[in-house]
């Protein structure tokens, strides 16, 4: 499953946020990455759980991807 599908979003420097909220502690009171204007642990705290539970390495090699392009607002 892509982060695209994950997210429910198509926006890249979204799903960037998000893969760098993972990494971040008290995250629960934050704006939710998703511009909704809800705090995370009313909206996408759920996803942020599930991928902080993932493979470090491979966050990190994904953020290093996603970070490569050259306008992180693309959308798809």
């Amino acid at each position: 499953e892509s982060y695209v599908d994950f997210f429910e979003v198509n926006d890249l420097s979204i799903i960037f946020t998000a893969l760098h909220m993972v990494k971040s502690k008290n995250i629960r009171n934050m704006a939710c990455f998703c511009n909704s204007g809800k705090k995370l642990k009313n909206c996408h705290l759920n996803h942020i759980m599930l991928l902080k539970s993932y493979d470090k390495a491979s966050l990190n090699r994904d953020i290093a991807s996603l970070s490569t392009y050259k306008n992180p607002k693309q959308t798809f």
